[in-house]
């Protein structure tokens, strides 16, 4: 059974996010990326991501991050889904997918302004069929299916 967050030397393990409302900020992020949203000791709300692995908090005291720079892209089950999500809890889509083609990505403005990315990993599924091995991916939006053969014959 492994334990979460994983620890190691390197390892991205906190964020500080700006909000100009953290309670805005926290039914955001709760309710499009599924983060557990938690109160620390000293009162201040914190967050663990989705799988447990990076946490962080919410500031005040900072203006929301607008300008490219360092950029954070969250990992999505479905992109369509989570740029829905974003526009239903107060943020906005600036850049949809297809700017970083093929990767599966969009960027969004949460409630603050800060601007972040969406990022989906293309679907790769094996299907076993009478002794042939298909496999069916997505590419921007298409389904594309191989047949992939024992001892890499096609």
């Amino acid at each position: 059974m492994s334990q979460h967050p994983t620890l190691g030397h390197g390892k991205i393990c906190y964020i500080e996010l700006p909000s100009r409302d953290v309670n805005e900020s926290a039914s955001c992020y709760k309710n499009v990326f599924g983060w557990n949203i938690r109160r620390r000791e000293d009162g201040h709300v914190s967050f663990d991501d989705g799988v447990m692995e990076v946490s962080g908090t919410w500031r005040t005291d900072r203006k929301p991050v607008t300008e490219l720079g360092t950029f954070i892209h969250l990992m999505v089950d479905d992109i369509e889904v989570a740029m829905k999500r974003v526009v239903d809890n107060g943020g906005k889509i600036v850049r949809p997918v297809g700017g970083d083609a093929p990767e599966i990505t969009a960027w969004f403005s949460d409630p603050t302004g800060n601007v972040l990315g969406l990022f989906q990993e293309k679907e790769i599924k094996i299907y076993e069929e009478e002794h042939s091995y298909w496999c069916a991916f997505v590419d921007d939006g298409v389904v594309f299916y191989v047949r992939v053969c024992p001892g890499g014959r096609s």
